[in-house]
């Protein structure tokens, strides 16, 4: 394993969604009454259970096959040009080099970054919840502080993730239709770990290639209640295949824009709930105007590490 030397800084780790909010909020989908007249608390309960829903329901395969009869993953395809905002050489001498992944990173993105194997996590939830062994990449000195999400980035065996939860293999396959259509304004991509909350925004989508594979970047916020759209909930997401079909890709760094408020308020008024469609389209349509460099960490910074990404067998 071969890092950067930089000045220490203090790492914080942070909470991630718990995945045992999914049964609860399954329970609480099937009491929903069509067509019923709520009061704001159980409109708010609806609109969130109905977006989990659907956002698990694209996730979840109808029939999951058995382990031994799952297909490998098909090669990813060719991706659209990077943006220009990733300019970073492929030639550049990589920063990091950890069990056959390589990547450099800008000094402003982290004081160092560590990667550690992470065994596998067999879910008493079920086969869903199921991650297979997999390297994840942690970010000490994160430019972003005291965020929902800590920083990081994974990268699995796609084979190994299919043979343990058919309801990732169904994601990758979602990614897959997704990177070769590259639909501008998608409704939703897939990410994984599989988490139990809604993505609930989907801004400044880009397609771009990593160095053996093809992705996509975008914004996005994920939740189980409605919330204002705030820095401290927001992400940058990057979610890719290798060409040969063999690895996934998954990063989550979180991401800051001087026109949103640092946290959602704690209490929010029926008005709020009644319109927190449009109070999501409104946010994503205002994000996607504004300029990569605008946003911190920036979007070119960001890109250019995802850019840079080598992964091949170990």
């Amino acid at each position: 394993m071969r890092t950067k030397t930089k000045p220490s800084h203090q790492k914080k780790h942070f909470t991630h969604l718990a995945l045992i909010g999914l049964m609860i909020i399954g329970l609480s989908l099937a009491c929903t009454l069509s067509g019923a007249e709520t009061s704001p608390e159980e409109s708010l309960e609806d609109k969130v259970a109905t977006s989990v829903a659907k956002t698990l329901a694209a996730q979840a395969p109808e029939a999951p096959p058995l382990a031994s009869d799952t297909p490998a993953a098909p090669a990813a395809p060719a991706a659209t040009a990077a943006p220009a905002t990733a300019t970073l050489s492929p030639t550049s001498e990589p920063d990091i080099m950890y069990e056959g992944i390589s990547f450099s990173y800008n000094d402003a993105l982290a004081a160092s970054i560590v990667p550690v194997t992470i065994p596998t996590e067999v879910s008493e939830m079920g086969p869903f919840a199921n991650i297979p062994e997999h390297v994840r990449f942690n970010f000490a000195g994160y430019p972003l502080a005291n965020t929902f999400h800590d920083p990081h980035i994974m990268v699995f065996s796609i084979d190994t993730y299919r043979a343990i939860n058919p309801t990732a293999g169904e994601s990758i396959d979602n990614l897959q239709e997704l990177l070769a259509s590259q639909p501008s304004n998608p409704e939703g991509i897939p990410l994984l770990p599989v988490w139990n909350a809604a993505q609930f925004l989907c801004t400044q989508v880009a397609y771009f290639n990593f160095q053996n594979g093809s992705g996509v970047r975008f914004l996005t916020m994920y939740g189980q209640a409605a919330n204002v759209v705030n820095n401290n909930d927001l992400f940058y997401s990057y979610q890719g295949l290798t060409n040969d079909g063999q690895y996934y890709i998954s990063a989550v760094l979180p991401i800051s824009h001087p026109s949103l408020p640092n946290t959602s308020p704690t209490m929010l008024d029926a008005d709020f709930y009644e319109n927190f469609e449009a109070h999501i389209i409104e946010a994503e349509n205002q994000l996607k105007e504004q300029a990569g460099d605008s946003f911190f960490p920036t979007l070119s910074l960001l890109d250019e590490m995802m850019q840079s990404f080598t992964i091949v067998s170990p």
